[in-house]
């Protein structure tokens, strides 16, 4: 039973990695490629209804809900759906009620075979993307026009105490959980971080020791590339990664990210650092963006918002004086 629940939730992540094209085009889908999505969900939602028989209690609830997302979304694609947005609605929910089933499988400590595709999903999000890219620049332009080092520390450490609270706090009560997840950050978080460390956390916690252990230019450079590079690698990603290099992350993606990155940091090393002429600011600015670049596609176990800023902090720390 184990190994059927591992293979239909490995299904479904699949399923909702490859499908989310074909849901946010709705009726504009081809005709083709939305008649094989419709077919996959309707199987899919056979299959979790028959695993539901032999599982237990609170797992066939589960099993039962996707089952009956994936039916009415098949439904709500048909051509005859007319309300707008419903599939979105439901697609937004499936992919929440997939991140429940697999935090409930790890908790188990289930063996997942080798080659078996299960991870979190990263559906596209633009208010999350702005949101990324306003909260990198913001801290740069505090830190370099407003606070000092030691109000920077006193800064970071208190947000960054603020969000453990409130991680402590919706662990312990599943109403807060929903609550702060759903409606108070719901147009920026991801369906997986009801279940683990946001992170926007481990964006704090990054920025914090950066400020505590860099220099200035070398928190600001790794703050700049991760607000610029990341949410450009995951839109080239999403719109053109068909060839994969590690798990979902492409080669399109990487080389967005690296040549992002790259612009902007060698802009800011010869724009914001006196005596850093063009040749060293873009040599220095290459540098950053390629470590910067593997992290990103390395980042697997550690999340890429703590990874990111603290690899490129620290180079740019070594190599700008």
């Amino acid at each position: 039973m184990a190994e059927e629940i591992i293979d239909l939730t490995s299904g479904l992540y699949r399923f909702l990695v490859a499908g989310e094209a074909t849901v946010m085009a709705g009726r504009r889908a081809a005709q083709g490629a939305r008649e094989r999505f419709l077919e996959h969900a309707r199987h899919l939602s056979e299959r979790f209804r028959e695993a539901r028989r032999d599982a237990g209690e609170r797992l066939s609830f589960r099993l039962e809900e996707i089952a009956t997302s994936l039916g009415r979304l098949a439904v709500e694609l048909d051509a005859r759906c007319t309300r707008a947005g419903s599939a979105a609605e439901t697609w937004t929910s499936l992919g929440q009620q997939y991140e429940a089933l697999l935090h409930h499988l790890r908790r188990r400590r289930l063996a997942v075979p080798r080659g078996t595709e299960l991870d979190h999903i990263k559906p596209r999000n633009y208010a999350r993307n702005i949101f990324h890219v306003s909260m990198g620049l913001g801290a740069i332009l505090i830190y370099e026009l407003f606070f000092s080092r030691a109000q920077m520390i006193l800064l970071g450490a208190s947000l960054l105490g603020l969000f453990v609270v409130m991680d402590i706090l919706r662990r312990t009560s599943g109403r807060w959980n929903d609550r702060l997840v759903k409606s108070v950050f719901g147009a920026i978080s991801r369906p997986g971080e009801a279940f683990r460390v946001p992170s926007a956390t481990w964006y704090t916690a990054a920025l914090l020791l950066g400020a505590v252990f860099f220099s200035q230019h070398g928190v600001e450079l790794g703050a700049l590339v991760l607000a610029l590079g990341d949410p450009v690698a995951s839109l080239a990603g999403k719109r053109w990664g068909r060839i994969k290099l590690i798990g979902q992350k492409s080669w399109a993606g990487s080389g967005a990210f690296v040549a992002v990155s790259f612009l902007a940091s060698a802009t800011f090393l010869f724009v914001m650092i006196p005596g850093v002429g063009l040749a060293r600011a873009s040599a220095v600015g290459m540098a950053l963006a390629v470590v910067g670049g593997l992290t990103e596609l390395l980042s697997r176990r550690v999340d890429d918002n703590l990874s990111i800023p603290l690899a490129v902090g620290l180079v740019a720390t070594l190599l700008v004086a």
